[in-house]
């Protein structure tokens, strides 16, 4: 997607999430973004469903409620993103970095964060249901209520800091 069509996608949204004439909801779906700079944009509630954001720069983006069902991320840079009430089912987070991240009562239900780092990030009330967290680093992140059923954690650094230990990390623990 060339820059000046992806600003004004930008522009009309924000006239939309501020209701005002000729404002229109930003509808990326399926569209291709790798590695585009997304900084701080403001893309809550957009539809970036199947987007294509490899190796995105998302850091401070505002996508809370945003559908991101099927998104591409890997590698995406996603450090302090509100991402709250996210629809993420299905996506693709391998490698992303997303420190610090807000991402409560977001929607990960088969997702893939396999090398994920969510350090510091707030997954309360969180839905990991059949989540890939393979050797991903959960260090000093919130899991109070996080629902995490089927979720795989294998060789991932725990909010304790210690590496996955079925016998000490159980599920009902995490999620408090």
């Amino acid at each position: 997607m060339e820059n000046d069509d992806f600003q004004k996608i930008l522009e009309l949204h924000k006239k939309y999430l501020l209701g005002k004439d000729g404002g229109k909801m930003a509808n990326l779906k399926d569209a291709d973004l790798q590695g585009a700079e997304m900084d701080r944009a403001e893309l809550e509630c957009a539809n970036l469903r199947n987007a294509n954001l490899r190796s995105a720069n998302l850091r401070g983006t505002n996508l809370r409620s945003a559908d991101m069902r099927g998104a591409d991320l890997v590698n995406a840079k996603l450090k302090g993103a509100n991402l709250e009430r996210v629809n993420l089912a299905g996506a693709n987070l391998s490698g992303a970095r997303l420190e610090g991240a807000c991402m409560m009562r977001a929607n990960l239900t088969e997702a893939k964060l396999t090398g994920a780092n969510l350090e510091g990030a707030d997954l309360i009330c969180a839905t990991l249901k059949d989540a890939k967290l393979m050797d991903a680093c959960l260090k000093s992140a919130a899991m109070t209520g996080a629902y995490l059923t089927g979720v795989n954690l294998e060789g991932a650094t725990m909010p304790d800091g210690k590496q996955y230990d079925p016998a000490v990390h159980t599920t009902e623990m995490l999620s408090g």
